[in-house]
């Protein structure tokens, strides 16, 4: 019997040695466990402020993409009425040339018929 019982008891102390491995490899991937969960916590935290800087970047370029096409449209309007304007002053600019040329050509008129007129009563050339 003696025999028996020290088989036994051999064989408790076998089980107990396994129990204790696998409580201490529990506690291991527990630990891991908690390890990973808090990376994880770590990971989405920083998720969130990725997500957060990611949406007031793309706001802040909505609204720089808003506004660069508002001053465009403001420089467009501008050069129109620069240009509208340049064409008006270009239109007087020639009205003026062709009322300059009209008196040019009607003084060219009046000297030739004095020119003609001085010749006609000193036809030598002298000078008078």
């Amino acid at each position: 019997m003696q025999g028996q019982y020290s088989a036994m008891k051999c064989a408790v102390l076998e089980k107990e040695d396994i129990i204790k491995e696998l409580n201490s490899e529990v506690f291991t991937l527990n630990s891991e466990l908690e390890t990973l969960r808090h990376t994880l916590l770590k990971l989405s935290e920083k998720n969130e402020m990725l997500e957060g800087n990611l949406q007031a970047n793309q706001e802040a370029l909505d609204i720089s993409s808003r506004e660069i096409e508002k001053e465009q449209e403001e420089s467009e309007t501008l050069l129109n009425e620069q240009a509208e304007e340049f064409r008006s002053e270009l239109e007087k600019v020639k009205e003026e040339m062709g009322t300059l040329e009209t008196e040019r050509d009607t003084l060219s008129s009046q000297v030739f018929v004095l020119e003609e007129q001085v010749t006609g009563l000193n036809p030598r050339g002298f000078v008078l």
